[in-house]
């Protein structure tokens, strides 16, 4: 596995990981709403 592959593996990984988190931060937020 290329180090290139491996960093564009990580920051898709990074992206879903942040993403997930607002998904569910927003949903926490507006259940409470």
């Amino acid at each position: 596995m290329s180090e290139k592959k491996k960093m564009s593996l990580g920051m898709k990984v990074m992206i879903g990981l942040v993403l997930g988190i607002i998904l569910v931060w927003q949903a926490n937020r507006s259940a409470y709403n």
